[in-house]
């Protein structure tokens, strides 16, 4: 399959373009050659054409699944100094669902600069909070150590000029209860107890407080390390080889310019094949005793 046809398949809305994606999929080096450019493009805050941008999502999504590090610059550059073709190009549903596990595949060799962006970046509440995911991402897999995300997690409120009501709350304390990280509870309840963070039923509300309590009491090691969990919980790299299909189904119905009608059909595609691609050996040991020892 030729350049022109891959651009061309991929910036299609009506169904899953397996065969263009497979053809990428199957040679990395042709998928940098075609993609790594228009990336650099958009980045620096060049158009490109509808059929290049389309073409686009679907090949940053390839790149993730490849785990092509060298992307990773450019697709920061992107999200943080260009949100309006961030968003026309992903879209709010892909920014929030597959970027950081996109972020998760790409950012293994610099977990600093993805804590960095989510911490600082001047950058869209969503876009920050897919980077905070990805990073606690690093602290499942021993890429961070637990003890340095505590510490990390903890100076985080006094290195942050955030107003109340600023979301990035929720993405901290989303990280700290999925992680399980009890010695940061002291802080949380300061930082509340000194209306740090907006209360009430449109922004921290008592039930939501309770939901972190549990969330944070939940998570004990067995939990962390349960596929079942990780699954549910969107903490696994994009483009996984046991769900690549899957992963890409789903990235399809998200894609900006998918109709309601293609969308749903894509998302029973996926569960079909889901389904026949299950083994009772992929479920997890859900019985097994949940232990603690942070």
């Amino acid at each position: 399959m030729d350049r022109t046809h891959i651009i061309s398949e991929l910036a299609g809305r009506n169904r899953l373009p397996w065969d263009a994606l497979s053809a990428c999929l199957d040679d990395p080096a042709r998928t940098a050659a075609i993609f790594l450019p228009f990336l650099k493009r958009i980045s620096s805050g060049s158009r490109l054409s509808e059929e290049e941008e389309r073409a686009l999502f679907y090949g940053l999504h390839v790149l993730a699944a490849q785990k092509a590090h060298a992307s990773l610059p450019d697709l920061i550059h992107l999200l943080e100094n260009h949100r309006e073709e961030a968003d026309r190009m992903m879209g709010d549903a892909a920014i929030g669902e597959t970027l950081p596990r996109m972020l998760m595949a790409l950012g293994a060799n610099d977990p600093d600069v993805i804590w960095q962006f989510a911490a600082s970046a001047p950058a869209d509440w969503l876009i920050r909070d897919a980077f905070f995911k990805a990073w606690a991402y690093f602290v499942l897999n021993g890429t961070v150590p637990r003890s340095a995300a505590a510490k990390t997690l903890k100076a985080l409120p006094d290195q942050m000029t955030t107003s109340p009501e600023d979301p990035v709350w929720i993405s901290w304390l989303n990280i700290i209860a999925d992680l399980g990280l009890t010695a940061v509870a002291p802080i949380v309840a300061e930082i509340i107890d000194q209306g740090r963070i907006e209360r009430g039923p449109f922004a921290l509300s008592e039930a939501d407080y309770r939901e972190f309590q549990k969330r944070l009491r939940d998570s004990t090691p067995s939990l962390r390390k349960s596929a079942t969990w990780r699954r549910k919980t969107g903490y696994i790299p994009f483009g996984e080889p046991e769900q690549l299909k899957y992963d890409f189904y789903n990235a399809a119905r998200l894609a900006p310019g998918t109709s309601e009608t293609v969308s749903q059909t894509l998302l029973m595609k996926a569960a079909e094949d889901a389904a026949a691609a299950y083994t009772f050996g992929e479920a997890g040991n859900e019985n097994a005793p949940l232990e603690r020892s942070d």
